[in-house]
């Protein structure tokens, strides 16, 4: 084979690689793992189930490499927000309001979620763990024991604070065919996204009262 010719099936590889991969993804996050099978992906990539398992020996290696795939993209940039220099609280309302958007563009992954910690909890929690450890919480501690000493902010507890961010930002998504019927049922017009934008500001409003110090206050 000559060196174009090398190059075009090269790209060919690439190109249908990408194509399975993207089927697969589409199918795990509509059906769940345990009722996509490797004929669906074929069928959706648009190849036989030969070719599919030339790319891929195994539903497990595409699921794995889609879920690794799906919670890097759902995860803020928490790391650039982290190394800003503005207050903590600002820093937390941020880091939700990217959530919020990453939610926005990826809204099958919540349920998507919830149903894959129910057939494999261990399995979810490891690939969000790996995901978690790469964020510097000591510099989150060194802000917030500098703020509390400044009397801007009161000590909360990190775990509990991440806790309430992914219930804050997630359960909305979880719930919106709910409602979405709650909006028809109260004669609202509103639409979930504009719902959406309204609850950024809401979460602010709570995470600064939350946070606020009342030490002082009688």
């Amino acid at each position: 084979m000559d060196i174009k010719n090398k190059e075009v099936a090269e790209c060919d590889n690439i190109d249908t690689e990408q194509r399975i991969f993207n089927a697969a993804q589409t199918l795990f996050l509509q059906k769940g793992l345990s009722d996509t099978t490797m004929q669906d992906i074929a069928d959706k990539a648009g190849i036989s189930r030969t070719a599919l398992h030339y790319y891929f020996r195994s539903k497990d290696r595409l699921f794995e490499k889609s879920l690794n795939n799906f919670i890097s993209n759902i995860m803020p940039d928490l790391d650039a927000t982290l190394k800003k220099d503005i207050c903590l609280t600002d820093k937390i309302i941020e880091i939700c309001c990217h959530y919020i958007d990453k939610l926005k563009d990826n809204e099958l992954l919540p349920g998507f979620m919830i149903m894959e910690l129910r057939r494999n909890p261990k399995e979810i929690i490891s690939f969000v763990f790996n995901e978690w450890t790469t964020i510097d919480f000591s510099s989150i501690k060194e802000q917030m024991e500098r703020e509390v000493s400044e009397g801007k902010i009161r000590r909360f507890d990190i775990s509990q604070m991440v806790l309430n961010i992914m219930g804050l930002c997630v359960l909305p998504f979880v719930y919106k065919p709910i409602m979405c019927d709650v909006f028809k049922t109260l004669g609202d017009k509103e639409d979930f996204d504009s719902f959406i934008e309204k609850r950024k500001v809401i979460i602010a409003e709570m995470i600064r009262l939350w946070l606020q110090d009342t030490s002082n206050e009688e």
